[in-house]
Order: structure tokens, then C-alpha cells, then sequence
């Protein structure tokens, strides 16, 4: 099965269970350490079909590079410097996507005002279809890039938030 019921997982694993070897939860106060320093730079991507990676997405996200790409190494950014983090992509020599059937560790969510028109576009650029949909009422679709790695596009009032 595509998700695994909570009862097949051990019970260390199941949400909202604690150990009880580590007593009741309290949170910390943390001062400095509440700060963050640091910010979400870029999100690399491992990809075998590199070329095909870098043409998908530049064109989804409007993206271009942030320098010359190197044969198996590239950043992409968005063009005006900001909107979020940097995609990277780095060439392997075997894919790396889990099979269809298994569930993604990480994906992206893409946001935006007219989810069908941006599916519409995306699967023109060489997005396919999750084999399995979302559930009813959902306000996203899994789609696969072509490399297999799954992403949703999920509709938003404003695709900032």
C-alpha cells in the first residue's frame, strides 16, 4: 500500500506517541537559540535525466541560473533574486526517485491562485500524474517531474502564504 495504516508501524513510530523513557513534554526556553540565523538557501535535487530536470524546471518556476551551468551542477534562481529558495540540481549517474508506488521522504509544493490552469501548464512541460490521486476535496494534485520526484500543486487565495 501506497500509506501504511498507524497500526503496521511500531509504536515508538505512531503520531502523538512519546517514549516513556523520556517523561512528558516540556518545552524549553531556548533565548538566543530562538533566533533563527540561518534561512532555507536552496533545495538540491539529485537527477540522472539532468538536462530534461533543468529544462522542467527553469520553465515551471520561471527560474533561471544563477551562474553558467556546469555539465552535471546547476542553481536556479528566481530571476529577480528572491521568491523563495534556490532549486539546485546535481547530476548522478542512476536515478535516484523512489518507485511510484512508494511514499517521497520530502517534495515541493508549489502554490497558486488557479491550481487547473498551473496543472494544465506543468503537465504540457513534461509533468505527468501521480497514479494516485489526492482525496476528495483536496485543495492539491500530485504530479511527477521527469524524473519521477513528486511535487503538489496546491491551491491558494494568495500563493504567497
Amino acid at each position: 500500500p501506497l500509506l501504511h495504516p498507524a497500526e503496521e508501524w511500531p509504536r515508538h513510530r505512531q503520531p502523538g506517541h512519546r517514549p516513556e523513557h523520556l517523561g512528558p513534554f516540556t518545552p524549553v526556553k531556548l533565548g538566543h537559540l530562538a533566533t533563527p540565523r540561518a534561512r532555507v538557501g536552496s533545495i538540491v535535487v539529485r537527477c540522472h535525466r539532468f538536462d530534461e530536470m533543468v529544462a522542467f524546471w527553469s520553465k515551471a518556476l520561471g527560474y533561471v541560473p544563477r551562474e553558467e551551468p556546469e555539465a552535471d551542477w546547476v542553481v536556479l534562481t528566481a530571476p529577480s533574486g528572491g521568491g523563495g529558495p534556490n532549486l539546485s540540481l546535481a547530476r548522478v549517474g542512476e536515478r535516484m526517485a523512489p518507485p511510484p508506488e512508494a511514499d517521497s521522504a520530502i517534495h515541493l509544493d508549489l502554490y497558486t491562485t488557479d491550481a487547473a490552469a498551473e496543472v494544465d501548464r506543468l503537465l504540457a512541460l513534461g509533468a505527468r500524474r501521480h497514479p494516485v490521486d489526492a482525496p476528495d476535496g483536496a485543495d492539491f494534485v500530485v504530479l511527477v517531474d521527469p524524473e519521477g520526484y513528486r511535487f503538489c500543486v496546491v491551491q491558494k487565495q494568495h500563493p504567497a502564504k
